[in-house]
């Protein structure tokens, strides 16, 4: 049995093709303009713990209808196409379940719109199962299909996340719906690579096992089961900011996630330029190699965030699982190509820095920014002064332009940090390349997260916050133009090293 919804927006008769899909310049600016909704943000249940409230006790059965496990799903494909249709897959604990699909962007600053909603609260479910049967420690659930969704051009392309509501609590499940046609002048990836890596849900990722040990951790995690946490963090985390921020700017983006770039890497030259937000740690060879013809063709890369492209990633089971195993119990040991380590390790090493200028240093820190130069462009008009901090945007990973070979580079920003009792610096840095190519790395996993004030290790003061947006929004908008090296060549103050 399945539920099939009609999209919020719509009206008898709408129609159920994709020929009428806007990709007519402005379209993000026209969409924005539809009336948003806070609705789809988390809200505390009245009553219990984290509402900020004193309350009398709960009663027992209460208590106990919150401690089972909560309304959870996954889409059996991290992103679809107009025309395409996708399966949502569902467990909760007996309630009546609600089911809407949000699409999230700027709307008059409230972050998403509905588009889609089931008719009735009234969704099949089966209790949650895990899977632990082989020695890869993969975790999987074989839930059936509770929500089959056709997609029309009523669902714009974007970045979406299903709120799934029991009544007591709610969880998210993000899908992304791309336009596999569309030339706009900005792609952004949404690293679900990354997003899945850490994805601790049923106990292990890529990082400890069940029993919280590293030698019990998954070698191959798998995308058929919900994420931890509220569903979402990844994307809230590291990315809708940036997203958010593009929209409000009214700029044209094609959306895709780092599998559909896996899949098709050809697809950057159809755009000016590729950004990624502030977590991009796993990554294919032809996610690499796609991103190096975006370089080579004359395409902008922009990473605002750090440790991006750190992981030789191999993707199983149609997409559907991402492998990692870090040692040499590798079925693929042998294969230099194939075998999962350190992009800058192996017999045929290929370190991140010589793609973005800068790689993964350590982790663990925290400290501010030093604007070097406020004449450089990604500063023009933004208020900053040289030599003026952006307080506590850096950390808790940082790059460094000292941790392997690259390119001349300028660096834009900088900070000394303590990584092991060495210091290092760090910053945001800028090169562009013989084809005009502009490469960016902001350095810190603490950027992306501060357009928002959204990082998971504390707020940030408000004016890092301005500062951290306003020299996004500089950078998103020449990122829109072409090539930077035209209008931007680089003016580097470290020498290739």
């Amino acid at each position: 049995m399945t539920a099939l919804g009609t999209p919020a927006h719509a009206t008898s008769g709408a129609t159920t093709s994709c020929a009428n899909l806007d990709r007519t310049p402005g379209w993000v600016a026209r969409e924005n303009a539809h009336r948003g909704t806070s609705a789809w943000q988390h809200k505390v249940i009245p009553g219990f713990a984290g509402d900020g409230k004193v309350h009398r006790p709960i009663p027992i059965a209460t208590r106990l209808i919150t401690q089972l496990p909560p309304v959870s799903g996954w889409f059996d494909q991290v992103s679809v196409a107009c025309g395409g249709r996708v399966g949502l897959h569902l467990s909760g604990r007996g309630r009546p379940v609600k089911v809407e699909l949000y699409r999230t962007g700027f709307y008059q600053g409230l972050g998403a719109r509905l588009i889609w909603s089931t008719t009735t609260p009234s969704i099949p479910f089966r209790p949650q199962v895990n899977i632990t049967a082989d020695p890869a420690h993969t975790i999987s659930t074989p839930w059936p299909v509770s929500v089959n969704l056709q997609i029309t051009s009523a669902f714009p392309p974007g970045q979406y996340l299903a709120k799934l509501n029991d009544g007591w609590k709610a969880t998210y499940a993000p899908l992304t719906i791309r336009d596999d046609l569309s030339t706009a002048p900005i792609l952004a990836v949404s690293s679900v690579l990354t997003a899945e890596a850490y994805n601790h849900w049923g106990g292990a990722s890529l990082y400890r096992g069940v029993d919280g040990s590293a030698q019990a951790r998954s070698r191959v995690v798998s995308f058929d089961r919900p994420y931890d946490g509220n569903g979402a963090d990844q994307y809230l985390i590291h990315e809708f900011g940036l997203i958010k921020l593009a929209e409000k700017l009214g700029l044209d983006l094609s959306y895709a996630t780092d599998i559909d770039l896996n899949n098709n890497p050809e697809q950057v030259r159809r755009h000016r330029s590729i950004i990624f937000g502030g977590h991009g740690e796993y990554w294919t060879t032809a996610m690499r190699n796609g991103v190096e013809l975006a370089r080579a063709t004359g395409v902008n890369i922009a990473s605002f965030g750090a440790n991006a492209g750190y992981w030789r990633t191999r993707l199983e089971g149609n997409g559907r699982r991402v492998a990692v195993w870090r040692d040499t119990s590798d079925p693929y040991l042998n294969d230099p190509i194939m075998r999962t380590n350190r992009w800058r390790d192996g017999v045929i090493p290929r370190p991140e820095s010589l793609l973005f200028g800068v790689q993964y240093a350590g982790l663990g820190v925290k400290s501010d920014y030093k604007v070097l130069d406020a004449r450089a462009w990604p500063f023009a008009g933004t208020g900053l002064t040289t030599n003026q901090l952006i307080d506590g945007v850096v950390g808790k990973e940082v790059d460094s332009p000292d941790a392997g070979p690259g390119p001349a580079v300028q660096f834009l920003t900088s900070a000394i940090v303590r990584i092991k009792k060495v210091s290092i610096r760090v910053g945001m840095t800028y090169y562009t390349s013989a084809k005009k190519s502009g490469v960016i790395d902001a350095s810190t996993d603490g950027w992306a997260c501060a357009i928002d004030d959204a990082c998971n290790w504390g707020h940030l003061p408000s004016k890092s916050s301005k500062a951290v947006a306003a020299v996004t929004a500089q950078i998103l908008q020449a990122l829109a133009v072409g090539p930077l090296g035209i209008a931007h060549p680089a003016k580097p103050n470290i020498a290739s090293r």
